[in-house]
């Protein structure tokens, strides 16, 4: 009976996810990334233009799930720009936890940037946790 609670619930997450939209807000009011944008088939990032948040890079792919057997659903993708000014590298991850009370879906992004001038690198990451 359990373990088709377990189940059951895992297919309604599971579902969740791939019907609808996952909006992820950040932790950090002042992070270079205030907002990551999950749909079914698209991941947009967002950035702060002056005072607003707008769409800053969009990509036609999603995490694809990777199987960690400790009771946790974890989407990975690793997704490039390359543009005049810099090469950048975005690890975009989220987990979604399955019979943990208060555990709420989280997202992680590692940004490496490898700028074309003589400004150093930078790695900047952040944490995110799911707008409801």
């Amino acid at each position: 009976m359990q373990m088709q609670f377990i189940l059951l619930l895992a297919v309604l997450l599971f579902s969740r996810n791939m019907n609808g939209q996952m909006n992820f807000s950040n932790l950090d009011a002042n992070g270079s990334f205030p907002k990551i944008e999950i749909n079914t088939d698209n991941t947009t990032l967002f950035a702060k233009i002056g005072e607003n948040t707008k769409p800053w890079l969009h990509w036609n792919e999603v995490p694809k799930s990777i199987e960690s057997g400790n009771g946790r659903s974890t989407f990975k993708m690793t997704v490039y720009n390359n543009d005049g000014i810099a090469n950048r590298t975005f690890e975009i991850s989220y987990t979604i936890p399955y019979g943990q009370n208060n555990a709420d879906p989280s997202a992680h992004i590692k940004a490496t940037y490898i700028y074309r001038d003589k400004r150093p690198n930078k790695i900047l990451e952040e944490h995110f946790k799911l707008i409801q």
